[in-house]
C-alpha cells in the first residue's frame, strides 16, 4: 500500500533529503527529467511545439527546467514566465537563468495565436504549498489553459487544487496527466481534485519517505498488488477451516439484501454462512442461494426467551458476524440488534461489519456504542454516516479524511465511508483511500456485496483495518471488471458483482 502525502508531510521529506545531501537544484533536475520522460514515452502526447505555464516558486523551476531538457532533446518550448520576477525562489532563479543561456523562447504573459498552435501544455504555475484562491493574472493563465486545444499536463499537482483536500481554489486546469513526485498528494486522489488531474503518474526522484519521521497520520493508496497480503488456500482445509460466517439480514420487505451479503461472504472465500432473517425470505433464500444456511423468525413474535436463544447458538456458532443489510428500522429490528451487542460484548467478541439499518439503529442509540468492545467495522454511505456523526453531506463531501479519522478514533472501530472515494478509518489514526472502482457500484444492493466480502476477509484475518481496506479493493475491482463485461457501467446491478469476486482472488 502506498504513501499518499499532506503538503506537510511531502515539504518536510523533500527538506530531510535536501539535509542528507541532495541538492535542491538535484532534485529539481531528477524532477524535471522525470516528466520529460514519461511524457516521451506516450504516443498520446506530442511534444512538437510545448506551451510551459510558470509561477515563481520551484514548482515553476520545474517548468523551466522541463523547457531546457525539452529543448536539448529537440523539441520547441516556450515558456510563460506568469510570476513576478521580484518573487522568484533562488532555485527559479538559477533555472531561468540556465533557460537564458540555453536560448528557450520566454514570454512575460500567454498568447492566445501561440497557445492554439500548442501541441502539449504544461501546468507549474503552483505547487503543493497553495492555500489561497487563485487570483489576477494567475486565474488568466489558467483560462487559457482551459480554453486551449491541447491537453494539459500538471506538475505535481494542477495548480488551484488544495493538496490536502482536493478542493478547488478559485480555478483549476482540467488535465490530462499529472507527473508528481515521490508520493501521490491527497489532494490528487479526492474530488473535484482527482477530475481536474486525470491520470496521475508518481515518479520517485530520490526523496526517501521515512514514515518514522514524519509528523501527522498517514494515508494510504489501495493497490490491486496488496492483494497478496489475503491469506493462501489451505489445500487440506475444510469448510470449517474458511471460517463461518452469520449474516442478521433482510426483513419483510427486503429479501435482496440478505441473499446478496450472504452470497458475496461464500464467493469471497467463506467456508460455512448462515442467514438469521424474517420468516418471509424462507422461501427465496432457499431458491437463490441453496448452499447458505438459515435460521428465521417472525417479525411480530420476536423474543429475547425463544428467538434470542436461537440467535446466540447462532452466534456462538460463527467465526465473524454482518448486520444490518435490509435489517428494517422495527422495534423488532432494534431488539435483535441489543440482544447481538449485549451478549457479543459480554461473551463473544466476535468481529463484526455494522451495515445499513445496523447504522441507522446506532445513530439513535448512541448509547449502545458504549457496547463495542470488540473488532468492528462500520460502512455508511455519507447518508449514513452524516447520520452517525451529525456532520452535514457537504463537509462530508468536501473534506472526508477528517471525519473518518475523527470517528474512528472516538469510537474505536474501523470506519469504511463510502463514496467515489472510499475512505478507510482505524482507531490508531492511520487512513486508507480507495481510488478504484466506478460508477457501476453506484447501485441497488452493492453495499450489501461489500459488507458480505468484508465479513469473509475478517473472519480469516485479525488486521481489521488493512482487511477492510483490502475487502474495499476487491469491491472496486468487480464494479470495474463487471462494467467491461457489460459493456456499460451504468448496466451492471449488485449481482454482476458477485461472479467477479472469484476471479479477483488469488490462488
Amino acid at each position: 500500500m502506498r504513501t499518499v502525502l499532506t503538503a506537510a508531510q511531502m515539504k518536510a521529506a523533500d527538506a530531510m533529503a535536501i539535509r542528507a545531501g541532495v541538492p535542491s537544484l538535484v532534485l529539481m533536475e531528477r524532477a524535471a527529467l522525470s516528466v520529460v520522460q514519461e511524457l516521451m514515452s506516450r504516443k498520446e502526447y506530442d511534444l512538437k511545439r510545448v506551451c510551459i505555464f510558470c509561477g515563481s516558486g520551484n514548482n515553476a523551476g520545474d517548468g523551466v527546467a522541463i523547457g531546457r531538457i525539452l529543448k536539448d532533446f529537440g523539441y520547441d518550448a516556450t515558456l510563460i514566465l506568469t510570476g513576478p520576477v521580484a518573487k522568484y525562489s533562488e532555485d527559479m532563479a538559477q533555472q531561468v537563468a540556465a533557460a537564458r543561456n540555453r536560448g528557450i523562447h520566454m514570454v512575460m504573459e500567454a498568447d492566445r495565436s501561440m497557445l492554439a498552435h500548442a501541441t502539449l501544455i504544461i501546468d507549474a504555475l503552483f505547487g503543493v504549498g497553495l492555500t489561497r484562491d487563485v487570483t489576477g493574472e494567475y486565474a488568466a493563465a489558467i483560462r487559457c489553459m482551459n480554453e486551449a486545444k491541447a491537453p494539459v499536463v500538471a506538475v505535481d499537482i494542477p495548480s488551484g487544487i488544495h493538496s490536502d483536500t482536493g478542493e478547488v481554489m478559485g480555478c483549476a486546469p482540467r488535465c490530462a496527466m499529472t507527473v508528481t513526485f515521490a508520493r501521490a498528494k491527497r489532494g490528487l486522489l479526492f474530488h473535484p481534485g482527482a477530475a481536474c488531474a486525470g491520470e496521475v503518474v508518481v515518479k520517485e526522484i530520490g526523496i526517501p519517505v521515512e514514515e518514522s519521521l514524519l509528523d501527522g497520520d498517514f494515508l494510504y493508496q489501495c493497490e490491486e498488488e496488496d492483494l497478496a497480503l489475503l491469506p493462501a488456500r489451505n489445500e487440506a482445509g475444510n469448510k470449517g477451516t474458511f471460517k463461518k460466517i452469520l449474516v442478521i439480514a433482510g426483513s419483510k420487505t427486503m429479501f435482496g439484501a440478505a441473499a446478496l451479503c450472504a452470497e458475496a461472504a461464500m464467493r469471497t472465500g467463506a467456508g460455512m454462512v448462515k442467514v438469521y432473517t424474517e420468516e418471509s425470505n424462507r422461501i427465496p433464500l432457499f431458491c437463490r442461494l441453496p448452499e447458505a444456511l438459515l435460521t428465521t423468525y417472525k417479525e411480530e413474535e420476536w423474543m429475547p426467551l425463544t428467538d434470542g436463544m436461537q440467535l446466540l447458538e447462532d452466534l456462538s456458532w460463527a467465526d465473524a458476524v454482518v448486520i444490518g443489510p435490509g435489517f428494517s428500522k422495527s422495534s423488532t429490528a432494534l431488539s435483535i440488534l441489543m440482544y447481538f451487542m449485549d451478549w457479543n460484548s459480554r461473551h463473544g467478541k466476535k468481529p463484526t461489519v455494522f451495515d445499513a439499518d445496523a447504522l441507522n439503529l446506532l445513530a439513535e442509540q448512541p448509547s449502545l456504542m458504549k457496547q463495542i468492545n470488540y473488532p468492528a467495522v462500520f460502512t455508511p454511505h455519507l447518508g449514513e454516516m452524516s447520520r452517525l456523526g451529525i456532520w452535514p453531506l457537504t463537509d462530508l463531501k468536501e473534506n472526508p479524511v477528517y471525519p473518518a479519522e475523527f470517528y474512528a478514533r472516538q469510537n474505536q472501530v474501523t470506519l469504511v465511508m463510502k463514496d467515489a472515494r472510499t475512505v478507510i478509518a482505524s482507531p490508531d489514526g492511520r487512513l486508507w483511500v480507495n481510488t478504484r472502482g466506478n460508477s457501476a457500484l453506484a447501485t441497488a444492493g452493492s453495499g450489501d456485496v461489500l459488507a458480505g466480502i468484508t465479513a469473509a476477509l475478517l473472519a480469516q484475518m485479525p488486521q481489521v483495518p488493512e482487511t477492510a481496506a483490502l475487502a474495499v479493493l476487491i469491491h472496486a475491482l468487480a464494479g470495474e471488471r463487471a462494467a467491461e463485461k457489460k459493456g456499460s457501467k451504468g448496466g451492471v446491478i449488485a449481482g454482476d458483482l458477485l461472479q467477479e469476486i472469484p476471479g479477483i482472488l488469488p490462488d
